[in-house]
């Protein structure tokens, strides 16, 4: 079961999450992102809201992919506060604490054996982000607005200012 599922390529293997669940665990709480889910960040928020300390998350990324998808996953560490352990098909393990820092990261098609083992926080931690989510972007929009406003304004005003000294003729006696 999986949140978003991709369509045609996914269809026939997976079924809609209907609901979100989180295990708790001696570890913390934890729970569980497959793949693309990662893109959707109000998925990962809604995990958050239960109390997520830990995700994991299988993936089957290749490699032109690999390098996005963790750069969506830091992003999603920090807006939620919670660590992160990604395994992907391609032999790709790696991990990020709630700050975004990368605790590790393995390529297998690097290495001909290997074994991980990370250090992850027990807990994560809670954020602004995780109780606001995605009111951020209407907050960046809605300044977006105002600061081009200003700027329109300014500049209005100015060009009027521009057009009284043309028409003094104060350069022309």
């Amino acid at each position: 079961m999986k949140s978003t599922i991709i369509p045609i390529v996914e269809e026939d293997y997976y079924e809609d999450l209907t609901e979100i669940k989180t295990i708790d665990t001696k570890l913390g709480k934890i729970g569980v992102a497959i793949c693309y889910d990662v893109i959707f960040s109000d998925y990962i928020n809604s995990l958050s809201r239960k109390g997520l300390d830990i995700l994991l998350m299988p993936s089957w990324d290749w490699k032109g992919i690999t390098e996005f998808h963790s750069v969506d996953l830091r992003f999603r560490a920090i807006e939620n506060g919670i660590n992160i352990i990604k395994s992907t098909a391609n032999g790709i393990v790696l991990s990020f604490d709630y700050k975004g820092r990368y605790l590790s990261y393995y390529k297998q098609y690097e290495c001909k054996d290997f074994f991980v083992i990370s250090n992850v926080n027990k807990k994560g931690i809670k954020t602004l982000y995780l109780y606001i989510g995605i009111c951020f972007n209407y907050f960046y929009m809605a300044a977006l607005v105002i600061v081009i406003g200003i700027g329109l304004y300014i500049k209005h005003k100015e060009k009027g200012k521009n057009e009284n000294i043309e028409g003094d003729n104060l350069f022309y006696n």
